[in-house]
């Protein structure tokens, strides 16, 4: 037991130190507890945005000493740029336009758009993408059709090409194997097609979609002499 001397009163009683590492153990009795709560005993603290002292009851979390003071630490710490305007507003985290106007206008701002499905320019918000719901719904099943046609041809390829134990180019022995297009058209032609390891399949496609104008078969060729292995075929 650890000797304490009450706040209220300025009797000495006796505490278990448990209490006070939980910060109580202030007051003899609950009696005192409540006499300082009706008789207001307070204690000082300083404004976090004028740095003003003041005082509050202990169990208060009283961080300024007005609401005016309190407004202005909120407003000064979220000061933001609106996204049509430009203008200086203070707002929450979320908040992108000074006013009702400003958000409208974004909404209704409109430019110049090409169609990517007919090719035809129109005017619209610049999130969209189609002059029409025709359009829209043609590119979507043309695109579906597309991936269909892909795992398609994939599957038949696999059936048909047998699958060899190692990467044609680096010569790794593995089991994930991939079929990777060489001519990038996607004919039903079991020779337009190679067994790739996921590495080199990813170095392949990218050199030829930063090498348009080059040979797909010279840049086999080339990955084949980097790696040093298939260098006779």
């Amino acid at each position: 037991m650890i000797k304490q001397i009450c706040q209220y009163c300025g009797k000495e009683f006796q505490v278990y130190p448990y209490v006070l590492t939980k910060g109580f153990g202030k007051f003899c009795s609950m009696r005192c507890f409540h006499k300082t709560q009706r008789k207001g005993l307070k204690t000082k603290r300083t404004c976090q945005q004028c740095g003003k002292e003041f005082f509050v009851s202990p169990s208060a979390i009283g961080k300024f000493c007005c609401e005016k003071c309190h407004y202005k630490f909120k407003t000064e710490s979220s000061v933001k740029f609106c996204l049509t305007c430009g203008g200086k507003f203070y707002g929450r985290s979320k908040g992108k336009f000074c006013s009702k106007e400003c958000f409208i206008k974004s909404i209704t701002k409109r430019i110049k758009i090409i169609c990517k499905m007919c090719g035809k320019e129109f005017e619209g918000i610049p999130s969209r993408k189609f002059c029409s719901y025709q359009c829209y719904w043609e590119y979507s099943w043309k695109d579906y059709k597309q991936s269909a046609y892909y795992n398609k041809l994939h599957k038949w390829i696999r059936r048909n090409k047998p699958l060899p134990n190692a990467c044609e180019i680096c010569g790794k022995v593995t089991i994930k194997l991939e079929a990777a297009n060489i001519s990038s058209k996607y004919q039903r032609d079991l020779n337009d097609f190679i067994y790739l390891c996921k590495k080199c399949h990813i170095i392949f496609d990218k050199t030829k979609k930063n090498n348009p104008n080059s040979c797909p078969k010279e840049i086999i060729k080339q990955m084949r002499k980097q790696n040093g292995t298939y260098a006779s075929k």
